[in-house]
């Protein structure tokens, strides 16, 4: 399902509610805010107002953190939920000087319709984050529209969050993140052209554009591979090839997917990962014969685990 979006210069939002966040991840703690409990009985049409690039890119000397979801992927998780509009605003050093007035009148001027707004109850807004949760109910009282602010959730304790989200990623616990996110965890990225070394040594690759995105550990794992809607057994590895990469010329972190019994060219089309199982770490060998080897035994691995699920 394709997202009406645009730029919030362009056009206006119609939707009657509009929820306001980044929504990296869209997880549940999100899916809170973007449909409120006071709203669930009503029929209304749901819109959200989102930034990118992500607001450290322009405030932090760290920049972006690596992101649960590309911004596409974003919008297709909001429509898979219901969103029927989303509007961007371009996140960058000029539109962080603006006062939160300014920003009020934004939504003023921008969102004629709106019945009701909803926001985390950790949002700010404006210039060095000078507009608070009252600032915005009050603007809302004005404008005789509904404020909802939902309680940030917690499971098991536990608060919701894109960065704890990000953090499980890191460690490797995808079972506890898909708990967090309402739906497994997923690297999604297009295939892009790779040095094709896998086909030369017998076992073709597709390789990820995965810029921005926060990665699980280094090493090789059992997947499923999502294309056009057909989900494909395959083996992931994620690292820099260190067989073929000196350590004086340590390249990037690459993520490449070797789909089982799969033969078809997929060159710039999306490919959805599923991490199913961790199966080793990412290791250096003497030799390519020597890397042949340890591939198919890897694919014999994820074969045998890939047969226990069907088999449970």
């Amino acid at each position: 399902m394709k997202l009406n979006h645009n730029i919030l210069e362009s056009s206006a939002l119609l939707s009657e509610h509009l929820s306001i966040g980044f929504f990296d991840g869209v997880h549940l703690g999100h899916q809170r805010i973007l449909f409120p409990d006071e709203l669930k009985s009503k029929e209304v049409s749901h819109g959200v107002l989102t930034f990118w690039p992500h607001p450290k890119a322009s405030l932090s000397d760290s920049g972006s953190p690596e992101l649960l979801t590309s911004f596409e992927e974003k919008l297709e998780l909001l429509a898979s939920l219901g969103i029927s509009e989303c509007s961007v605003i371009r996140f960058n050093r000029e539109f962080s000087q603006q006062t939160h007035q300014q920003f009020l009148e934004i939504l003023s001027n921008r969102f004629p319709h709106l019945q009701s707004l909803s926001v985390g109850s950790n949002f700010r807004f404006g210039h060095q984050r000078t507009g608070s949760i009252e600032d915005l109910a009050h603007w809302a009282k004005q404008q005789t529209i509904d404020f909802y602010c939902p309680p940030l959730l917690q499971i098991s304790g536990e608060t919701i969050s894109s960065s704890l989200i990000r953090a499980l990623i890191v460690d490797g616990d995808f079972a506890k993140a898909q708990s967090y996110l309402g739906r497994p965890y997923t690297i999604t990225g297009k295939v892009v052209q790779g040095q094709q070394r896998g086909r030369t040594i017998g076992f073709p690759t597709a390789n990820l554009d995965i810029t921005g995105l926060q990665l699980p550990p280094s090493g090789v794992y059992a997947v499923n591979a999502i294309t056009e809607n057909q989900k494909h057994h395959a083996v992931m590895n994620i690292g820099t090839n260190p067989t073929f990469n000196s350590q004086d010329n340590v390249s990037e972190q690459k993520v490449e997917v070797h789909i089982i019994e799969f033969d078809q060219s997929i060159y710039g089309q999306v490919l959805k990962i599923e991490p199913i199982h961790f199966i080793r770490a990412e290791k250096k060998f003497t030799s390519v014969s020597e890397l042949r080897g340890q591939i198919r035994l890897d694919l014999d691995k994820a074969k045998f685990i890939f047969k226990g699920i069907r088999g449970s």
